[in-house]
Protein backbone atom coordinates (compact mmCIF):
# COMPACT_ATOMS: atom_id res chain seq x y z
CA UNK A 1 0.00 0.00 0.00
CA UNK A 2 2.68 2.49 0.98
CA UNK A 3 4.79 1.44 -1.99
CA UNK A 4 1.95 2.47 -4.31
CA UNK A 5 1.77 5.94 -2.72
CA UNK A 6 5.51 6.60 -3.12
CA UNK A 7 6.74 3.89 -5.50
CA UNK A 8 10.13 5.51 -6.20
CA UNK A 9 11.16 5.96 -2.55
CA UNK A 10 12.59 2.50 -2.04
CA UNK A 11 13.27 -0.84 -3.61
CA UNK A 12 13.63 -4.23 -2.01
CA UNK A 13 17.15 -5.57 -1.78
CA UNK A 14 17.55 -9.32 -1.50
CA UNK A 15 20.48 -11.66 -1.40
CA UNK A 16 20.39 -15.39 -1.97
CA UNK A 17 21.14 -15.92 1.75
CA UNK A 18 19.65 -13.11 3.78
CA UNK A 19 17.17 -10.27 3.53
CA UNK A 20 18.67 -6.83 3.95
CA UNK A 21 15.59 -4.62 4.06
CA UNK A 22 14.48 -1.74 1.94
CA UNK A 23 17.07 0.33 0.08
CA UNK A 24 16.21 4.03 0.55
CA UNK A 25 15.96 6.28 -2.47
CA UNK A 26 18.19 9.32 -2.92
CA UNK A 27 15.34 11.48 -1.61
CA UNK A 28 15.06 9.47 1.62
CA UNK A 29 18.85 9.44 1.98
CA UNK A 30 18.93 13.23 1.72
CA UNK A 31 16.23 13.53 4.40
CA UNK A 32 18.17 11.13 6.62
CA UNK A 33 21.36 13.15 6.05
CA UNK A 34 19.53 16.31 7.12
CA UNK A 35 18.47 14.62 10.32
CA UNK A 36 21.96 13.18 10.90
CA UNK A 37 23.47 16.65 10.60
CA UNK A 38 21.46 17.81 13.59
CA UNK A 39 18.30 19.19 12.01
CA UNK A 40 15.26 18.42 14.13
CA UNK A 41 12.40 16.37 12.76
CA UNK A 42 10.06 19.29 13.41
CA UNK A 43 11.91 21.38 10.81
CA UNK A 44 11.22 18.92 7.98
CA UNK A 45 8.54 19.90 5.51
CA UNK A 46 5.25 18.06 5.81
CA UNK A 47 5.97 16.21 2.56
CA UNK A 48 9.46 15.17 3.72
CA UNK A 49 8.07 13.98 7.04
CA UNK A 50 5.34 11.93 5.32
CA UNK A 51 7.81 10.34 2.93
CA UNK A 52 10.24 9.47 5.70
CA UNK A 53 7.41 8.09 7.84
CA UNK A 54 6.06 5.99 4.95
CA UNK A 55 9.54 4.66 4.26
CA UNK A 56 10.06 3.69 7.92
CA UNK A 57 6.64 2.00 8.12
CA UNK A 58 7.34 0.06 4.92
CA UNK A 59 10.78 -0.90 6.26
CA UNK A 60 9.20 -2.29 9.43
CA UNK A 61 6.50 -4.14 7.52
CA UNK A 62 9.07 -5.71 5.19
CA UNK A 63 11.21 -6.78 8.13
CA UNK A 64 8.31 -8.42 9.98
CA UNK A 65 7.05 -10.10 6.82
CA UNK A 66 10.49 -11.60 6.23
CA UNK A 67 10.75 -12.81 9.84
CA UNK A 68 7.27 -14.35 9.62
CA UNK A 69 8.15 -16.18 6.39
CA UNK A 70 11.44 -17.42 7.83
CA UNK A 71 9.76 -18.69 11.01
CA UNK A 72 7.12 -20.46 8.92
CA UNK A 73 9.84 -22.16 6.92
CA UNK A 74 11.69 -23.17 10.08
CA UNK A 75 8.50 -24.60 11.59
CA UNK A 76 7.71 -26.59 8.43
CA UNK A 77 11.22 -28.06 8.48
CA UNK A 78 10.94 -28.87 12.19
CA UNK A 79 7.64 -30.66 11.57
CA UNK A 80 9.30 -32.72 8.83
CA UNK A 81 12.02 -33.69 11.32
CA UNK A 82 9.43 -34.59 13.97
CA UNK A 83 7.64 -36.82 11.46
CA UNK A 84 10.89 -38.51 10.46
CA UNK A 85 10.83 -37.16 6.91
CA UNK A 86 14.09 -36.49 5.12
CA UNK A 87 15.32 -32.95 4.55
CA UNK A 88 16.91 -31.44 1.50
CA UNK A 89 20.49 -30.21 1.91
CA UNK A 90 19.17 -26.62 1.81
CA UNK A 91 16.65 -27.33 4.58
CA UNK A 92 19.30 -29.08 6.66
CA UNK A 93 21.69 -26.15 6.32
CA UNK A 94 18.97 -23.58 7.07
CA UNK A 95 17.74 -25.27 10.27
CA UNK A 96 21.29 -26.02 11.46
CA UNK A 97 22.51 -22.47 10.95
CA UNK A 98 19.42 -20.45 11.81
CA UNK A 99 17.35 -22.50 14.26
CA UNK A 100 19.43 -25.21 15.96
CA UNK A 101 17.22 -25.06 19.09
CA UNK A 102 14.12 -25.73 17.02
CA UNK A 103 15.91 -28.67 15.39
CA UNK A 104 16.71 -30.12 18.83
CA UNK A 105 13.06 -29.69 19.84
CA UNK A 106 11.94 -31.47 16.66
CA UNK A 107 14.37 -34.33 17.23
CA UNK A 108 13.11 -34.67 20.81
CA UNK A 109 9.52 -34.76 19.52
CA UNK A 110 10.53 -37.39 16.94
CA UNK A 111 12.02 -39.60 19.68
CA UNK A 112 8.90 -39.21 21.82
CA UNK A 113 6.79 -40.07 18.78
CA UNK A 114 8.79 -43.25 18.23
CA UNK A 115 8.27 -44.24 21.87
CA UNK A 116 4.55 -43.50 21.55
CA UNK A 117 4.32 -45.62 18.39
CA UNK A 118 5.89 -48.58 20.24
CA UNK A 119 3.49 -48.18 23.16
CA UNK A 120 0.54 -48.06 20.74
CA UNK A 121 1.75 -51.17 18.94
CA UNK A 122 2.16 -53.08 22.20
CA UNK A 123 -1.24 -52.10 23.58
CA UNK A 124 -3.55 -55.11 23.78
CA UNK A 125 -6.91 -53.39 23.24
CA UNK A 126 -8.41 -50.52 21.32
CA UNK A 127 -9.32 -48.87 24.60
CA UNK A 128 -5.69 -49.07 25.81
CA UNK A 129 -4.47 -47.49 22.55
CA UNK A 130 -7.00 -44.68 22.85
CA UNK A 131 -5.93 -44.06 26.45
CA UNK A 132 -2.25 -43.96 25.47
CA UNK A 133 -2.92 -41.51 22.63
CA UNK A 134 -5.22 -39.36 24.76
CA UNK A 135 -2.61 -39.22 27.53
CA UNK A 136 0.10 -38.12 25.07
CA UNK A 137 -2.13 -35.39 23.67
CA UNK A 138 -3.23 -34.38 27.17
CA UNK A 139 0.38 -33.97 28.25
CA UNK A 140 1.07 -31.61 25.34
CA UNK A 141 -2.13 -29.65 25.97
CA UNK A 142 -1.41 -29.43 29.69
CA UNK A 143 2.12 -28.18 29.13
CA UNK A 144 0.83 -25.59 26.65
CA UNK A 145 -1.84 -24.35 29.04
CA UNK A 146 0.78 -23.92 31.75
CA UNK A 147 3.01 -21.98 29.38
CA UNK A 148 5.75 -24.60 29.11
CA UNK A 149 5.30 -24.99 25.34
CA UNK A 150 4.92 -22.34 22.65
CA UNK A 151 2.40 -22.70 19.84
CA UNK A 152 5.20 -23.80 17.51
CA UNK A 153 6.37 -26.44 19.98
CA UNK A 154 2.79 -27.72 20.31
CA UNK A 155 2.44 -28.06 16.54
CA UNK A 156 5.75 -29.93 16.40
CA UNK A 157 4.72 -32.27 19.25
CA UNK A 158 1.29 -32.88 17.70
CA UNK A 159 2.89 -33.67 14.33
CA UNK A 160 5.02 -36.34 16.02
CA UNK A 161 1.96 -37.76 17.81
CA UNK A 162 0.00 -37.77 14.54
CA UNK A 163 2.84 -39.61 12.77
CA UNK A 164 3.03 -42.19 15.59
CA UNK A 165 -0.72 -42.74 15.32
CA UNK A 166 -0.54 -43.16 11.52
CA UNK A 167 2.35 -45.61 11.72
CA UNK A 168 0.68 -47.62 14.48
CA UNK A 169 -2.49 -47.83 12.38
CA UNK A 170 -0.47 -48.98 9.36
CA UNK A 171 0.97 -51.71 11.56
CA UNK A 172 -2.56 -52.92 12.32
CA UNK A 173 -3.44 -50.97 15.45
CA UNK A 174 -6.73 -49.09 15.37
CA UNK A 175 -6.92 -45.71 17.10
CA UNK A 176 -9.74 -44.23 15.11
CA UNK A 177 -11.74 -42.64 17.89
CA UNK A 178 -9.07 -40.17 18.97
CA UNK A 179 -8.83 -37.22 16.62
CA UNK A 180 -5.78 -34.97 16.42
CA UNK A 181 -7.06 -31.49 15.75
CA UNK A 182 -4.82 -28.78 17.15
CA UNK A 183 -6.84 -25.96 15.55
CA UNK A 184 -10.09 -27.22 17.07
CA UNK A 185 -8.38 -27.42 20.44
CA UNK A 186 -7.18 -23.85 20.03
CA UNK A 187 -10.66 -22.65 19.04
CA UNK A 188 -12.08 -24.31 22.13
CA UNK A 189 -9.42 -22.61 24.25
CA UNK A 190 -7.78 -25.88 25.25
CA UNK A 191 -4.29 -24.93 24.14
CA UNK A 192 -3.88 -21.18 24.40
CA UNK A 193 -5.71 -18.18 25.73
CA UNK A 194 -7.28 -16.30 22.88
CA UNK A 195 -6.44 -12.86 24.18
CA UNK A 196 -6.02 -10.18 21.57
Amino acid sequence: MIQTIYPNLFQQVHSSKKYYGMQPSEEILSIQKKLASGIKVETLSEEEYKKLNHYEVAQSQAFYAEVYMEMGRAEAIAIKIAKGESLTPEEEQFINESYPDLKREANRAKEEGEQLKKRLQHAKTESARQNILSAAMGTVVGMAQKGFLSEVQVRIQMAAIEKAKEEAEQAGCKTGCVQLDVKASQREGLLFDQQG
